[in-house]
């Protein structure tokens, strides 16, 4: 397919999407500018009000019972792996990076090449002290705190060291409340961190910053 040509603003406001043009790139373009307004838009009106792990930890003993449970072998397994993968991936040895719009050949070739998964599985949790523990939240501490119709309990996963956080069976209302709680860091706000990005759109969600 012969692809089209651009010049001026609209040159750099088309993607080349997997190696075909249309209104596919110029929709995900599209959407992409409005996060991008939306992130800008949060960040001007965001106050930094970070609170620490541990409080967020002692947040869900006191405002929702939660009370610590064990972790099978399989879910610190995979616990682990998730730490390893998001905060020390400098450690594992990764496939050359993809490009900003990678082909399906691409995709294919970085899946294949892909071994993180089992690097992170076996590297010792002991050597990076790592602490991980969990905490169940029980479904009628939810619903009478958020008003929600929350009806399984909520398992907390977290490790210390990373303040890795990772929620099972929780609600959207659940998730809302910890990341507001928790909130952002000067720094956060000012680099538009993932922690920001998801603090900003929960405020969204709450009928803050449309």
């Amino acid at each position: 397919m012969r692809k089209k040509r651009f010049s001026g603003k609209s040159a750099g406001s088309i993607g080349i999407i997997g190696g075909a043009d249309g209104p596919t790139a110029v929709y995900l373009c599209k959407q992409e500018r409005e996060m991008d307004a939306f992130l800008q838009r949060a960040a001007e009106n965001a106050t930094a009000n970070l609170r620490s792990f541990l409080d967020l930890i002692a947040y869900l003993k006191n405002e929702y019972h939660a009370v610590e449970c064990p972790l099978s072998a399989g879910q610190l397994s995979m616990l682990k792996v998730n730490v390893i993968r998001n905060h020390y991936s400098h450690l594992l040895t990764l496939p050359s990076p993809l490009s900003a719009h990678p082909s399906r050949r691409e995709l294919r070739r970085y899946l294949k090449e892909d071994t993180s998964f089992e690097q992170a599985r076996a590297y010792p949790a002991e050597e990076l002290g790592l602490s991980f523990s969990a905490y169940r939240v029980p479904a009628p501490s939810i619903r009478s705190k958020l008003s929600c119709d929350c009806q399984e309990d909520t398992i907390v996963q977290v490790e210390l060291k990373s303040e890795y956080l990772c929620i099972e069976n929780g609600c959207d209302a659940f998730h809302r409340d910890l990341t507001l709680w928790r909130g952002v860091s000067e720094e956060d706000i000012a680099d538009k961190t993932p922690r920001f990005c998801s603090y900003a759109y929960a405020k969204k969600e709450h009928g803050d910053w449309l």
